[in-house]
C-alpha cells in the first residue's frame, strides 16, 4: 500500500508544479498583452518557424515577443520597455517537454531591470530571488534586437 500511495505522491507533485508554473506563465503573458494593448504597429522578422514580432507606439519600442519551437519544446521571451525605450523587464518560459536537449523541465524567469534582480517561479507560485548572467546576457540581447528590429515588415 505505501508503495501506491507514494507512487500517487509522485504523480501530484510534478502536477502542482506544472500548474504553478503554467499560471505564472499566463500571468506574464496577461501583463505583456495589457502592455502593448496600446501599440500602433506592429512589426514583424518573418521567420515562420521562430516568429519575433515588435509592438511599437508613434514609432518607439513598447514590447517585443520572441517565439522558438526547437525540437524539445518551446521558448518564449517577451520584452517590456518603457515609454522612454528603456528595458523595463523580461519575462522567459522555457517548457522543454522533449529529452532530446538533456533534463525535461517548464521554468518561468522575470528578468526585472528597474530592481536589478533575476526571479523565477517556484511551486508555490511565488517568485524566488536567483543569481546568475541573465541580467547582463538580456542587456546585450536587446542592443542586438533594437537595431535589427529597424528592418523589419508591418505585419498584415
Amino acid at each position: 500500500m505505501n508503495t501506491m500511495d507514494g507512487g500517487k505522491k509522485l504523480i501530484i507533485l510534478p502536477l502542482f508544479l506544472f500548474v504553478q508554473c503554467q499560471s505564472y506563465s499566463d500571468e506574464q503573458s496577461k501583463a505583456f498583452e495589457k502592455h502593448i494593448s496600446d501599440s500602433d504597429e506592429v512589426v514583424y522578422d518573418s521567420d515562420a518557424l521562430h516568429p519575433s514580432c515588435a509592438y511599437l507606439k508613434n514609432g518607439k519600442i513598447r514590447g517585443i515577443k520572441f517565439t522558438a519551437h526547437p525540437e524539445c519544446g518551446d521558448y518564449t521571451k517577451r520584452y517590456f520597455f518603457s515609454d522612454q525605450e528603456k528595458i523595463e523587464k523580461v519575462a522567459i518560459h522555457k517548457d522543454f517537454y522533449n529529452s532530446s536537449c538533456g533534463e525535461t523541465f517548464d521554468s518561468v524567469y522575470v528578468v526585472d531591470f528597474v530592481r536589478a534582480k533575476v526571479f523565477a517561479a517556484t511551486g508555490s507560485g511565488k517568485e524566488k530571488k536567483i543569481e546568475n548572467g541573465m541580467l547582463k546576457q538580456e542587456t546585450f540581447i536587446i542592443a542586438d534586437y533594437r537595431k535589427e528590429i529597424r528592418t523589419w515588415k508591418i505585419k498584415q
